[in-house]
Formats: C-alpha cells, structure tokens, sequence
C-alpha cells in the first residue's frame, strides 16, 4: 500500500515537471567574431508552475550581447539566466545574441530549466560549428578560344576528306 502511494506521487510530481519544456533553436554554423541569435522556446502543459527559471551556459570564448525579454549574464560563470513568476510565467520565446570567438571550434550548448516540480534539461539544438564559410564557386562559362575554331575546322577538313576517300574505294 504504501509502495502504491508514493508510485502515486512520483507519477503526479514527474507529469507536473514534464510539463514545462525549454527547446534551444540555434544555427548549425557561424563564422568567427560573427553575431548570431539563439532562441529558446518555454512552452507548457495543462499544469504551470507559479515560477521558472532558466539557465543557459555560454561557450567559452563567446561573448554575451543582448537577450529579450532581458536576462542577467553572470560573466563569471559564463550563464545567462531569466527568471518568471506569477504572471510572467507564460509560454514565450526568449532570443539572445552572442559573438563567436576569433577561432575554429565545435562547441555544446547546455542549459537547464528549473520550477518547484524540479530541473530539467533544455532540449533542442546544442551543437554549433565556428568555422570560414568555404566560399561557393559559380561555374564560369567556357568560352570557345578562336585555337578551339581552328581545330574543329581543322578536324572537319579532314573528317570530309577521309569520307570521299572511303566513298571512292
């Protein structure tokens, strides 16, 4: 009986905490000392929680520029944090902005999400590639040199000149 109660409680609590979900939405790739903007998408169930807070772990080597709605950059750390409660605590999309580092590298993103009911993982994108991007060539158009006129005229003359001489035999 008592195994069934805390079953019970254990089912209640981890459907509550599986109701708050933070999913990360980041490009696949970046170049160096380029700007570029993270997402992170708060969504919830039937079961909101009075208050979430969230944190998210910079890379090192990239540099913090701005986030809406505002969040706190611990430097320190390297964590960005955003805290809502009471009528704050609403699904939303969070952006922020960093700067990638001066060099090729891949990093992970990490990042946690944490109400009464318990701390989870962000979920989503969590790699990122820092590298050049290599440059597209457009194919050029061959233009026929007036040496590639020679040698079909040439190649004709003697592809009609073979054609008689069969022609006669």
């Amino acid at each position: 009986m008592l195994g069934l109660i805390f079953l019970s409680i254990f089912l209640i609590v981890g459907n509550a905490h599986a109701q708050t979900v933070v999913e990360r939405d980041l490009p696949k790739t970046v170049e160096p000392n380029e700007e570029f903007k993270i997402l992170l998408k708060l969504r919830f169930g039937q079961e909101k929680p009075n208050g979430v807070i969230i944190i998210e772990k910079v890379p090192e080597g990239f540099r913090y520029n701005s986030s809406t709605p505002k969040g706190i950059f611990l430097e320190s750390f390297g964590e960005l944090r955003w805290a809502f409660y009471g009528d704050e605590v609403f699904n939303r999309t969070i952006e922020y902005s960093l700067i990638a580092p001066n060099k090729t590298q891949k990093v992970t993103f990490e990042g946690i999400v944490k109400t009464v009911h318990g701390t989870d993982l962000i979920k989503g994108d969590s790699e990122l590639l820092v590298k050049i991007k290599e440059a597209t060539a457009t194919p050029s158009k061959v233009e026929k040199s007036p040496e590639f006129n020679v040698f079909l005229f040439i190649l004709a003359v003697i592809l009609t000149l073979l054609i008689k001489k069969l022609n006669k035999a």
